[in-house]
């Protein structure tokens, strides 16, 4: 799931106006279902858009900008799209794709520590199927890959099957950090962002079965959800 916030100021009643926007994947039935909180849902799937139908989408992000990143994992790719809102209202509009993938399962955005400076947000990507994790540079018209860490294996620099990842956060903003949940090796794997690249840090047992999602919080704890536990 990703969420969609906005505050708007009005020069009469009732001058503020909070709305959530929440966007859920649902790989079952190829789409996205989304809406604002507490209203009416719409869905998308991509048929008939330039991209498109979708084919199990699963993780997903988004930046500042609004801009949502969808882990089409049925169809090798991420797929871009820019969410506009109007009153109780959100449409997805499709602006590209990150090819050449295998099986992408999760995507995590980072504002590259500096918050509403667009030229060096980044996106990292779970491509799953090839036991790896990807780093692109973001632009307004596509992304750059900046290098993949990992391919099978079970020790320093290896994956067996990473299932979900997040960004680290300290300060109000993101850091190099990039957290990995290794599924088939049962641990936590501890990426940064270094010289244009990934680096492996270092891993910890998870003890807790398939983690399928991670998230940090502002102060850098790190939690990690383990359904089948």
């Amino acid at each position: 799931t990703a969420t969609i916030s906005h505050v708007d100021v009005y020069d009469r009643f009732p001058y503020v106006e909070t709305r959530h926007f929440q966007v859920v994947s649902d790989p079952r039935w190829n789409r996205l279902v989304c809406g604002e909180m507490g209203r009416s849902l719409g869905a998308f799937d991509g048929r008939g858009s330039v991209v498109g139908a979708l084919k199990g989408p699963r993780g997903m992000a988004v930046d500042e900008r609004d801009r949502l990143y969808v882990a089409d994992t049925g169809n090798d790719r991420i797929v871009v799209m820019q969410a506009t809102t109007e009153f109780d209202r959100i449409e997805l509009v499709p602006l590209y794709t990150i090819p050449n993938l295998s099986g992408p399962y999760d995507v995590a955005y980072s504002d590259g520590g500096t918050p509403f400076q667009a030229e060096d947000d980044l996106l990292y990507v779970a491509d799953t199927g090839r036991n790896r994790v990807g780093a692109y540079a973001l632009s307004s018209s596509g992304a750059r890959l900046l290098g993949f860490v990992g391919e099978l294996g079970s020790g320093d620099g290896y994956f067996a099957g990473p299932t979900a990842l997040t960004v680290g956060r300290a300060d109000g903003v993101n850091t190099p950090d990039v957290f990995v949940a290794d599924a088939h090796n049962g641990r936590l794997v501890h990426l940064r962002l270094q010289h244009g690249g990934l680096r492996w840090v270092g891993d910890a047992p998870t003890g807790a079965g398939v983690v399928t999602s991670l998230d940090t919080d502002q102060w850098g704890n790190l939690y990690a959800a383990a359904p089948q536990q």
